[in-house]
């Protein structure tokens, strides 16, 4: 599956998946003019930013199977998940859910043990 169409169903899923509150992240240049660019977004961030039910950041990078992370977005996995975020690599929507699932309950535990 082209990686535009792992981004599609990773996006219709993150719609229906209760506990999340993601949005598409896009980065890169624009020319705007003769040799002048215009950067938009963190080079190397995820494809979908947001966060989960309590209050965790989630990011999650859309890859092709067999396809490798730059070192830019190793860099930006390795930064969100020392501060306690959560970051994923999906082939699809669906591979997300249980993981997801699983963040928020334990989220939702901490955060009634410490009441």
């Amino acid at each position: 599956m082209p990686e535009n169409e792992i981004i599609k169903d990773i996006a219709k899923t993150l719609e229906i998946l209760p506990g999340v509150y993601a949005w598409r992240n896009n980065t890169g240049a624009v020319k705007r003019g003769p040799g002048r660019y215009v950067r938009f977004g963190k080079k190397g961030s995820g494809d979908f930013l947001g966060l989960i039910k309590g209050g965790r950041f989630l990011a999650i990078e859309a890859k092709q199977p067999g396809e490798n992370q730059s070192p830019d977005q190793v860099e930006f996995q390795e930064e969100v998940e020392a501060l306690g975020g959560l970051y994923l690599l999906a082939e699809s929507g669906p591979e997300i859910v249980p993981i997801i699932t699983q963040a928020i309950e334990e989220e939702m535990r901490k955060n009634e043990n410490t009441r």
